[in-house]
């Protein structure tokens, strides 16, 4: 929204059936957090970090959402699932994350953009780590793109 010049807190507002008080307040958090830069006099505009949140190809958006709704939930009866041994996903969504994954197409969707959305770090991985003369497993293995990033 930002980018396309709804800007201000009241045309945020409108744009997604809020008012304009509660965007302001929501704004100046991430103003302070850097997310988004400028005031409610000038407008807001979009930072580095926001711009790696955008609705594009090739940003972290879908690994950010899915990472705050289904893993956020996940992790909330952390300690029930230490005492009991029973996963977090398990007690919050009542069954294990795969069958969830495919009850749930939408889910099933924001996981593999996730997923893809993470890849678009992989390719640092073999700078900061020495693989050479090692072993080592992709557990999981998704698209296969941390291993194809390692072998190179």
């Amino acid at each position: 929204l930002i980018e396309s010049g709804i800007d201000s807190d009241e045309t945020l507002a409108a744009a997604v059936g809020s008012d304009a008080e509660r965007i302001h307040r929501l704004m100046r958090l991430l103003v302070a957090f850097e997310i988004f830069q400028g005031d409610t006099r000038d407008g807001y505009a979009n930072t580095p970090t926001s711009h790696l949140l955008r609705d594009v190809e090739g940003s972290f958006r879908d690994m950010v959402l899915f990472y705050g709704e289904e893993f956020h939930a996940a992790w909330t009866p952390a300690c029930e699932a230490l005492l009991s041994g029973t996963p977090g996903f398990e007690l919050a969504f009542g069954e294990d994350f795969y069958s969830y994954l495919k009850r749930c197409p939408d889910a099933g969707r924001r996981f593999l953009l996730a997923m893809k959305a993470s890849n678009l770090a992989f390719h640092e991985i073999p700078r900061l780590l020495d693989f050479r003369g090692r072993s080592f497993v992709d557990v999981g293995g998704g698209s296969g793109e941390l291993t194809k990033a390692i072998l190179q």
